[in-house]
């Protein structure tokens, strides 16, 4: 899309857009920037109260909810292991994409059935890192 900023057009690309952050790029240069107010995010799950640093890609299906990562970067850390019980907003990992540490928080309760990355790792966007299932009620 085009932009206009400062009289100026510029080509723009979304290349992430979540209820938190943006990072797009222009002229070969990414930049992410904090969102004002929340931008709804099709196929990510509701927000109730504040999770600031949570994952917004998650997939619930069958019991099992599937944390994907929110954007492409580095596992910096990994804080469960599989059989671990988990608490809703309890951290599971950190990313570090542009200099920043994102933290990946656990959607639900549960108990974590996959480990799928280690520290040092390269992720894409989407990429599934945990997966949790969700005990039934």
């Amino acid at each position: 899309m085009k932009v206009l900023v400062n009289g100026q057009s510029h080509e723009v690309t979304v290349i992430n857009l979540t209820r938190e952050r943006a990072t797009f790029e222009i002229s070969g240069r990414r930049f992410q920037v904090e969102v004002e107010r929340e931008v709804p995010v099709r196929g990510a799950p509701p927000v109730s109260g504040s999770r600031k640093g949570a994952s917004k890609k998650v997939q619930v299906e069958a019991g099992q909810a599937a944390v994907t990562a929110p954007i492409p970067g580095l596992v910096i850390e990994v804080a469960v292991s599989v059989g671990a019980s988990v608490t809703e907003g309890q951290l599971l990992g950190k990313l570090e994409a542009m200099k920043m540490q994102n933290s990946i928080l656990a959607p639900c309760a549960g108990v974590v059935e996959q480990v799928t990355v280690s520290v040092g790792d390269e992720v894409n966007d989407g990429q599934l890192l945990f997966a949790i299932r969700i005990p039934s009620s």
